[in-house]
């Protein structure tokens, strides 16, 4: 989060521009001019920025901005707090995304005009508070669903059963978005928990019954029988 008393502080070309209730995507260099990171801005209100960054570099970037501060322009009265803990995020891609967040929050209007790409709304979804960016790192039509940090598993649970087709997902091809989810509460694919099985009559010695003397329809029968699930 970046809170700005002096209208000075920004990039020119790119920020100042940005409208309240907007998003941008940006790119931040080193002074060799390499990348440090990627990610977005979304303009909160006039003096106020929410900065997002790659996971594992949000600690980087914090010291980056606060070294400048301190050290080029010590005088501007601008302000960096690190809010990554404080917040939960569940992105919500795909063609049936729009759909399943209108199902979620049924106050929110998700057409393509209500609703533009890369602006953000603060709404309720699935009874709770929530800030919504129309947000694509892939090219398809996705949302960041933003909550409080201890909500973010009440969140994820109602995203996932909003939408059956990740369920039907799971299902036929065995994974799916949320498999994690699905993990930790013990659920496995049929061909999963085949593998296992196999793998237990290996190490019980059934195979061992199988006469390697014998012809191969006798041979084949005997494995069929030791491998019966």
């Amino acid at each position: 989060m970046v809170r700005l008393r002096d209208e000075g502080w920004s990039h020119e070309e790119m920020i100042s521009s940005l409208a309240v209730g907007s998003c941008r995507y940006g790119v931040m260099c080193r002074l060799d001019g390499m990348v440090l990171d990627d990610g977005t801005v979304a303009r909160l209100a006039p003096d106020r920025f929410l900065l997002t960054t790659t996971t594992g570099n949000a600690g980087a970037v914090l010291d980056w901005l606060e070294e400048w501060l301190q050290t080029e322009w010590p005088d501007l009265r601008v302000y960096c707090t690190s809010v990554t803990e404080q917040w939960a995020t569940v992105a919500l891609v795909g063609p049936g995304s729009r759909a399943a967040l209108a199902q979620l929050a049924p106050a929110l209007d998700v057409s393509v005009a209500g609703f533009p790409f890369m602006t953000w709304r603060d709404t309720v979804v699935a009874g709770l508070g929530a800030r919504v960016c129309r947000i694509s790192f892939s090219g398809e039509l996705a949302y960041e669903i933003h909550v409080p940090a201890d909500r973010g598993r009440a969140m994820w649970e109602a995203v996932i059963v909003a939408e059956p087709a990740i369920l039907l997902q799971h299902a036929v091809q065995g994974w799916c978005p949320p498999v994690t989810y699905f993990r930790r509460r013990g659920v496995r694919t049929g061909e999963e928990i085949a593998e296992e099985r196999f793998a237990l009559k290996a190490l019980r010695g059934d195979f061992r019954n199988v006469d390697q003397a014998s012809d191969a329809l006798t041979r084949a029968d005997a494995a069929l029988i030791a491998a019966r699930i």
